[in-house]
Protein backbone atom coordinates (compact mmCIF):
# COMPACT_ATOMS: atom_id res chain seq x y z
CA UNK A 1 0.00 0.00 0.00
CA UNK A 2 0.99 3.49 -0.95
CA UNK A 3 0.26 6.68 -1.20
CA UNK A 4 0.56 8.54 -4.79
CA UNK A 5 -0.85 11.39 -7.33
CA UNK A 6 1.62 10.55 -10.33
CA UNK A 7 -0.45 8.96 -13.34
CA UNK A 8 1.97 6.71 -14.34
CA UNK A 9 1.48 4.89 -10.76
CA UNK A 10 -2.04 4.90 -10.45
CA UNK A 11 -1.76 3.55 -14.19
CA UNK A 12 -0.75 0.25 -12.42
CA UNK A 13 -4.43 -0.56 -11.89
CA UNK A 14 -5.01 -1.04 -15.42
CA UNK A 15 -1.43 -3.46 -15.85
CA UNK A 16 -1.30 -5.51 -12.20
CA UNK A 17 -3.52 -7.98 -11.31
CA UNK A 18 -5.15 -7.13 -8.25
CA UNK A 19 -4.03 -3.26 -8.00
CA UNK A 20 -6.46 -0.74 -6.71
CA UNK A 21 -6.90 2.39 -6.76
CA UNK A 22 -8.73 4.58 -3.73
CA UNK A 23 -8.61 8.37 -2.20
CA UNK A 24 -9.55 10.30 0.56
CA UNK A 25 -13.15 11.88 -0.45
CA UNK A 26 -12.64 15.61 -0.67
CA UNK A 27 -14.57 18.61 -1.23
CA UNK A 28 -13.31 21.62 -2.79
CA UNK A 29 -14.89 25.20 -1.31
CA UNK A 30 -14.32 28.50 -1.74
CA UNK A 31 -12.34 28.57 1.94
CA UNK A 32 -9.75 25.73 0.76
CA UNK A 33 -10.36 21.63 0.88
CA UNK A 34 -12.16 19.86 3.31
CA UNK A 35 -10.82 15.99 3.92
CA UNK A 36 -14.11 14.16 4.23
CA UNK A 37 -12.96 11.18 6.15
CA UNK A 38 -14.09 8.81 3.44
CA UNK A 39 -12.15 6.58 1.09
CA UNK A 40 -13.79 5.89 -2.23
CA UNK A 41 -12.56 3.69 -4.88
CA UNK A 42 -10.56 5.19 -8.10
CA UNK A 43 -7.37 7.46 -8.62
CA UNK A 44 -7.25 11.32 -8.35
CA UNK A 45 -5.81 13.92 -11.21
CA UNK A 46 -5.11 16.41 -8.29
CA UNK A 47 -2.43 16.26 -5.68
CA UNK A 48 -3.26 17.41 -2.25
CA UNK A 49 0.28 17.46 -0.68
CA UNK A 50 0.25 20.89 -0.17
CA UNK A 51 -2.86 21.02 1.80
CA UNK A 52 -1.88 18.35 4.20
CA UNK A 53 1.52 20.12 4.50
CA UNK A 54 -0.91 23.08 6.06
CA UNK A 55 -3.25 20.69 7.90
CA UNK A 56 0.32 19.56 9.40
CA UNK A 57 1.29 22.32 10.70
CA UNK A 58 4.55 22.97 8.26
CA UNK A 59 5.93 26.37 8.47
CA UNK A 60 4.42 28.87 5.98
CA UNK A 61 8.10 29.73 4.50
CA UNK A 62 8.33 26.03 3.17
CA UNK A 63 4.62 26.13 1.70
CA UNK A 64 5.30 29.11 -0.63
CA UNK A 65 8.47 27.59 -1.41
CA UNK A 66 6.66 24.34 -2.59
CA UNK A 67 4.19 26.34 -4.17
CA UNK A 68 6.51 27.91 -5.76
CA UNK A 69 8.00 25.19 -7.07
CA UNK A 70 4.83 23.62 -7.72
CA UNK A 71 4.30 26.48 -10.13
CA UNK A 72 7.05 25.57 -12.18
CA UNK A 73 6.95 21.76 -12.45
CA UNK A 74 3.24 22.29 -13.80
CA UNK A 75 4.92 25.10 -16.31
CA UNK A 76 7.52 22.56 -16.90
CA UNK A 77 4.87 19.74 -17.51
CA UNK A 78 2.78 21.71 -20.06
CA UNK A 79 5.91 22.65 -22.08
CA UNK A 80 7.01 19.21 -22.08
CA UNK A 81 3.88 17.86 -23.23
CA UNK A 82 5.77 16.14 -26.50
CA UNK A 83 8.11 14.51 -24.26
CA UNK A 84 7.71 10.19 -23.27
CA UNK A 85 6.36 9.86 -20.41
CA UNK A 86 10.09 8.53 -18.97
CA UNK A 87 11.91 11.99 -19.67
CA UNK A 88 8.81 13.86 -18.67
CA UNK A 89 8.97 12.00 -14.99
CA UNK A 90 12.83 12.95 -14.90
CA UNK A 91 11.89 16.49 -15.34
CA UNK A 92 8.97 16.90 -12.74
CA UNK A 93 11.43 14.59 -9.87
CA UNK A 94 13.12 16.38 -7.20
CA UNK A 95 14.63 15.28 -3.86
CA UNK A 96 13.61 15.95 -0.63
CA UNK A 97 17.41 14.66 0.79
CA UNK A 98 19.83 15.23 -2.52
CA UNK A 99 19.62 19.06 -2.70
CA UNK A 100 22.96 20.22 -2.98
CA UNK A 101 21.81 23.50 -1.00
CA UNK A 102 21.26 21.84 2.15
CA UNK A 103 21.46 23.80 5.28
CA UNK A 104 23.93 22.29 7.33
CA UNK A 105 22.11 22.87 10.88
CA UNK A 106 19.32 20.52 9.13
CA UNK A 107 21.61 17.79 8.32
CA UNK A 108 21.16 15.82 11.77
CA UNK A 109 17.76 16.01 10.97
CA UNK A 110 17.68 14.48 7.56
CA UNK A 111 19.94 12.01 9.25
CA UNK A 112 17.62 11.09 11.80
CA UNK A 113 14.78 11.07 9.33
CA UNK A 114 16.72 8.48 6.95
CA UNK A 115 17.81 5.98 9.75
CA UNK A 116 14.00 5.70 10.50
CA UNK A 117 12.25 2.61 9.76
CA UNK A 118 9.47 3.37 9.12
CA UNK A 119 7.90 -0.19 8.55
CA UNK A 120 8.84 -0.84 12.16
CA UNK A 121 6.87 2.37 13.80
CA UNK A 122 3.46 2.63 15.02
CA UNK A 123 1.22 5.15 14.39
CA UNK A 124 1.62 6.09 17.84
CA UNK A 125 5.67 5.83 17.62
CA UNK A 126 5.65 7.44 14.31
CA UNK A 127 3.79 10.58 16.31
CA UNK A 128 6.07 10.73 19.32
CA UNK A 129 9.62 10.72 16.91
CA UNK A 130 8.32 13.68 14.84
CA UNK A 131 7.13 15.31 18.49
CA UNK A 132 10.77 14.39 19.81
CA UNK A 133 12.19 15.80 16.48
CA UNK A 134 10.32 19.22 16.09
CA UNK A 135 11.38 19.77 20.27
CA UNK A 136 15.23 19.04 18.76
CA UNK A 137 15.33 20.70 15.88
Amino acid sequence: MFATHYSELTDLENQISGAQNFQVAVEEAEKGIVFLRKIIKGGTDKSYGLHVAKLAGLPSKTLRIAQTKLKLLEKKRKAAANISAKKLSEIDQFSLFNNHKINPQTQPLINKLKELDLNKLTPLEALQTLVDLKKRF
